[in-house]
């Protein structure tokens, strides 16, 4: 389904960003009628390679020994600039691809010449596009299934097609195939070595290596190394896994040149008559022509259940998609009578190969721009490491003079510097959350297919419910039978449908109950809808298959349904399938040689149907005396007919008929329902139902399930399609203006599918944005949706407000919600099976408590990702510090200094951080999604300040002491070859004490006081660690044993010549000891006191600021992208794409054409 976007400003950055390149605004284009997201395009530029330019550019990599090459990968509108020209279309051998995120791709154009029309055509994510010359337009290459009638897809191709039209039709659409190409494990390699971080890596690596920094830089290189293999394994393990999902194979039965043939499902093209056997995979999107079948979904839905499939009406209207009537690729067929489907969708335009394509190309999210925003920091950690050097500068020229470093020397300690300020392991401790909360929710049984939406969940606000078989049980569970004859309602309920009384329980409501169903058998069981075998089991009917060719009175049976009590028989002779749209079903059928068109469906839809005379007066009163209890209420009715007309569409046997009664059920709630509805609601959560049952039940288990306050008054909006009239509670009102919303505020609203079409629908053009937005935040039920209207609405919750995006989570079976759990930001799916391919996540918990835990877990994983960036970062800050402080008073800190602080300080502790589960107790607020934010930015500022602050105060009292000795004055200045020479020295002993202590009170700083996970201590490993690394660098301030002294590289004495000249008091260490003790205090109040307070004093000064500034809300909607702008019309050079314009009109002429041909 099409999604509405706001790109005004990716359309200013981008236009910005080709400007500076000398970009055009490109080709004339039209993208799909109903594309994914993931397809989205903003711009397609024609190129041609620039020769001269490109040999420069290869030139460029040779001598700069392909660093030019890594800029170029890395910043992609240049390389377009330096080896592409644009051209016309005509011109063009290859097109850039803006697409939605910001990526661009570039694609080779290929000749093709179906039906000897020669074309350019191009792929981008597996969409086929293709310049058409006559119409100056860029336009989607494959044949539509919308264009044709009914009538025609039934008739068109009755003797399959010929070898010709088959050939032809491959050149246009290709093959039928939604493998996914494979990635090797040597590319996948090289993609994540050229990546910027693993290049700094193994620069870093190299240097380390010449200066003879080899165990920390084998380590390092070894963890990369299991990085990598393991990030290998992970992708190839994910592949392998889609893969096994995408691939299909296998041979068909089908009808070609008027014979069976056996085809490869590969050959199989649009328009091919398939013939389906038991067990057999659907191979591709086909609509039944004949027949009828039973399928299970579950490997795209995750919907075990079997699904009924009836053939199309042969009526000569265009052919609208109804899902009753399709069998999608990858469904397995359980049962099958008298099959006979067509092929309609091939490859990755079925729905399966949409699926697919959505897990291939993730949503990405702007507002989570966690991987942009560390490069930013990462550049600040560079300049840093800049303006050290420079603070060095003049020590080094002193060295330099003095004849104790190299030129090569100022070299390495520059290029030291910045290895030290940009920490080398970042990626890997940024995978730690990530990692650890995936191996918790699948050991809770739940289970994800896209790693990278953990963090996502993280800052979900609003959460979507289905309700039944979500919020309520499964299975629904008979109540009762109100009656109607003659315009009036039975006192009494019926509680048995196998009732004898004929006072009690008419024979029209018999044959309804009995045979207005879906059901067919499977090895002698039932399967069909839950309520269709729940009312049909409470008749004591039972159902037997047809034979072959038997008829009634010259009319194919399908099924007879029969009584042992009774000699007559109800023999059905067709069924029309519950469709969403029509909110009904009914059957044909003939009983005691009379003709009935039986139907049952939503109440309103039945009384919109019947007879008035045969509607009772207090059919309202009746009704809600039901609904208001929260009960499943369905309408009967009943027409008798004179003769059948087989040929005759659907509507007109749906229409004057007679009012018979309702049906009632009961859907109970699940017991946790009610207990996780409040937790959820507790902890500012926004809960929210979408369904498509009646208002009132719906608005009922709302209210009973604590959606909405059971004191709340009742207040649902709908639309009347027929009589054109808006009402509240049935009372008609007008909804023009943003005044006309003023009585609604502050109420809990119950909106219809209608109203939603008429008022909030994106595509609707008549859509009033303030109104859209006020409704919006008062809604909290939306009832009788539509599938394509639940989507709808998920995207429009996650761009209500005009300047943050929502997070929305929703919550379903994967049957017809699974347009919504697609494009939530955390679709969890209820299923028995390990994994769907409709949602992120798939609980085997059939219960909305898994949304609790992904939620906790979301946060947990979240927050841990920022606290090892900040540890890693406050780490580099403070190392970066002590080296130019040392390098100033012309010393370096030892190998072995830097090797503990590197290998058993650091990455310990930043790993077993991601070892703390997640919180017991889900909270208000959501963490922080932003390295640039309040938070961040405060906290690192802070305490890269408070540990400067305290090793320059260290150095400054060191030197003085009055038993201090230079670095240089300790050593025969004749045998100073480096600074490595002087790295033991009282300047690098004393900051290594104080350093010590200073990385392992930052970690813990960062882990105490985040609500988000547990406290530190109940981490094991952790805090064992800790307790021993703290043990360990205290040991190293007071222990005085020489060979451990020697060990860590401890200067704590001079000898010159054989005598000592100055020995450090043992007095110094016990001020050093108190003065980190200090330094660990303050570190910890700031994080856990100052820092909350700072943060909240700047928000709320921002706040006061933006409350001067804020516009009015009418203007604040006014000036914020349009809702209704969709990608379609993206393209600045057309205008209202979504419609069927003159250039559209002519390319369904082409495609009829074709197929014609």
């Amino acid at each position: 389904m099409i999604r509405a976007e706001q790109y005004q400003e990716k359309d200013r950055i981008l236009n910005q960003s080709n400007n500076e390149l000398g970009i055009k605004r490109g080709a004339n284009f039209v993208l799909y009628q109903n594309i994914q997201e993931e397809g989205l395009i903003q711009q397609i530029i024609p190129l041609k390679q620039a020769t001269l330019s490109l040999y420069f550019t290869y030139f460029l990599y040779v001598i700069t020994l392909g660093f030019f090459y890594l800029i170029l990968r890395w910043k992609f509108n240049w390389k377009i600039f330096l080896q592409y020209k644009e051209v016309q279309i005509e011109q063009a051998d290859y097109v850039a691809i803006y697409g939605p995120d910001f990526d661009i791709q570039i694609e080779q154009l290929q000749i093709i010449m179906p039906q000897g029309r020669r074309l350019k055509m191009f792929m981008y994510r597996y969409y086929r596009y293709a310049f058409y010359e006559e119409l100056n337009q860029i336009m989607p290459l494959s044949d539509q299934v919308s264009q044709f009638t009914n009538k025609q897809l039934i008739s068109q191709f009755q003797g399959g097609l010929s070898e010709g039209q088959v050939v032809e039709t491959i050149k246009k659409n290709g093959l039928n195939s939604t493998d996914i190409p494979e990635r090797s494990a040597f590319r996948i390699i090289i993609d994540e070595i050229l990546s910027p971080f693993y290049i700094f890596q193994i620069f870093s690596i190299s240097l380390w290596y010449y200066d003879e920094y080899r165990i920390y830089a084998s380590v390092i290189l070894f963890s990369s190394v299991v990085s990598i293999f393991l990030e290998v394994r992970e992708a190839k393990r994910n592949i392998r896994k889609l893969k096994e999902i995408s691939h299909q194979s296998g041979e068909f039965n089908v009808l070609r040149d008027n014979q069976i043939q056996i085809i490869d499902s590969r050959q199989i093209v649009f328009g091919d008559t398939v013939y389906l056997e038991e067990d057999h995979v659907a191979p591709c999107d086909l609509v039944i022509i004949e027949g009828s079948a039973i399928v299970n979904e579950a490997m795209l839905t995750g919907e075990s259940i079997p699904v009924i499939k009836t053939h199309i009406e042969n009526v000569d209207s265009l052919f609208i998609e109804n899902k009753q009537t399709i069998i999608y690729a990858g469904s397995k067929l359980l049962s099958q009578n008298h099959l006979r489907t067509q092929a309609i969708r091939i490859s990755f335009e079925t729905l399966k190969g949409n699926l697919i394509r959505s897990i291939m190309y993730p949503k990405k999210h702007s507002q989570l721009s966690f991987y942009a925003d560390s490069i930013k920091f990462i550049l600040v950690l560079a300049s840093i490491a800049f303006l050290s050097f420079l603070i060095s500068v003049p020590s080094f020229i002193v060295a330099y003079n003095n004849g104790y470093m190299e030129i090569s020397e100022i070299i390495v300690r520059a290029l030291d510097l910045i290895t030290i300020s940009v920490p080398p392991a970042l990626p890997t401790a940024l995978s730690f959350g990530i990692s650890f909360a995936l191996k918790r929710l699948s050991q809770s049984q739940i289970f994800c297919v896209n790693p990278q939406k953990i963090n996502v969940c993280g800052k979900v606000k609003t959460v979507c419910f289905d309700k039944t078989g979500t919020l309520t049980e499964e299975g629904l569970t008979f109540k009762c039978i109100k009656v109607c004859n003659k315009a009036k309602f039975e006192e009494a309920d019926i509680e048995n449908l196998s009732s004898e009384q004929e006072n009690e329980y008419s024979e029209m409501q018999k044959i309804i109950t009995a045979s207005c169903h879906s059901i067919m058998l499977l090895k002698g069981q039932m399967l069909g809808d839950p309520m269709d075998i729940e009312m049909f089991k409470q008749t004591n009917y039972s159902i037997q298959e047809s034979e072959p060719n038997q008829k009634e009175q010259g009319l194919p049976i399908i099924a007879q349904i029969t009584k042992e009590s009774s000699q007559s028989q109800i023999k059905l002779i067709k069924r029309f399938q519950f469709e969403s749209e029509c909110q009904m079903m009914s059957v044909l059928a003939i009983y005691n040689n009379q003709k009935f068109v039986l139907s049952k469906g939503s109440p309103e839809k039945i009384e919109s149907i019947c007879e008035k005379w045969s509607i009772p007066q207090n059919y309202e009163e009746v009704l809600q005396q039901y609904t208001l209890k929260g009960y499943r209420v369905i309408g009967l009715s009943f027409k008798e007919l004179k003769e059948i007309d087989l040929e005759q569409e659907r509507n007109s046997f749906e229409q004057k008929q007679v009012f018979a009664g309702f049906l009632i059920f009961e859907n109970k709630l699940k017991t946790v329902t009610s207990e996780h509805i409040q937790l959820l609601k507790s902890k500012s959560i926004i809960v929210i139902m979408i369904t498509g049952d009646n208002a009132l039940t719906a608005t009922q288990v709302a209210k009973n399930c604590s959606i909405i306050k059971a004191e709340t008054p009742i207040q649902i909006l709908d639309y009347s399609i027929t009589t054109k009239v808006t009402t509240l509670n049935n009372q008609q009102i007008q909804l023009r203006k943003e005044s006309d919303l003023e009585p609604l505020l502050n109420q809990d609203l119950t909106i219809t599918g209608n109203f939603f079409e008429k008022y909030m629908n994106p595509l609707n053009q008549e859509t009033n944005l303030t109104l859209l937005m006020g409704i919006l935040t008062h809604a909290k039920v939306y009832a009788r949706m539509k599938p394509d209207q639940k989507q709808q609405l998920i995207s429009l919750l996650q761009r209500q407000d005009p300047i943050n995006y929502t997070f929305v989570a929703m919550c379903g079976d994967g049957a017809n919600d699974c347009g919504a759990l697609k494009d939530a930001d955390m679709g969890v799916s209820l299923s028995d099976t390990e994994a769907s391919i409709a949602a992120s996540f798939t609980s085997k918990i059939q219960n909305i408590s898994c949304i609790e835990k992904i939620l906790r877990e979301g946060r947990a994983s979240l927050v841990t990702s920022f606290q090892c960036f900040k540890y890693m970062a406050l780490y580099s800050l403070i190392q970066c510090t002590t080296t130019t402080i040392l390098y100033v008073c012309n010393s370096i800190p030892s190998d072995m200094q830097f090797l503990y602080w590197d290998l058993f300080i650091i990455l310990p502790l930043a790993f077993m951080l991601g070892l703390t589960e997640a919180s017991d107790q889900l909270t208000h607020k959501t963490p922080t999604a932003n390295l640039i934010s309040h938070e961040v930015i405060t906290s690192v500022v802070g305490q890269t300040s408070i540990q400067i602050i305290f090793q320059i105060i260290a150095v400054m009292v060191l030197k003085g002491q009055d038993w201090y000795i230079d670095s240089v004055d300790m050593y025969d200045k004749s045998e100073i070859e480096s600074l490595k020479t002087v790295s033991e020295c009282y300047d690098s002993t004393t900051l290594f004490w104080v350093t010590n202590i200073q990385y392992i009170a930052v970690v813990i700083s960062f882990s105490i006081g985040s609500v988000f996970k547990k406290p530190f201590y109940t981490n094991l490993c952790f805090t064992l660690f800790f307790i021993a690394i703290l043990f360990l660098s205290v040991l190293t301030i007071f222990w005085t044993q020489d060979d451990f002294k020697s060990f860590f590289d401890i200067k704590d004495s001079v000898e010159k010549k054989g005598k000592t000249i100055s020995v450090m008091p043992y007095n110094w260490r016990i001020f050093i000891g108190i003065y980190c003790l200090a330094n660990m205090t303050i570190t910890l109040l700031y994080e856990k006191y100052a820092l909350p307070y700072l943060v909240n004093s700047m928000k709320s000064n921002l706040k006061k600021e933006n409350h001067k500034k804020k516009d009015t809300p009418e203007r604040q909607i006014n000036n914020s992208p349009q809702l209704n702008e969709y990608p379609q019309e993206s393209n600045p050079n057309q205008n209202n794409i979504n419609n069927l314009n003159n250039s559209q009109q002519v390319a369904i002429q082409i495609g009829q054409q074709d197929m014609q041909i």
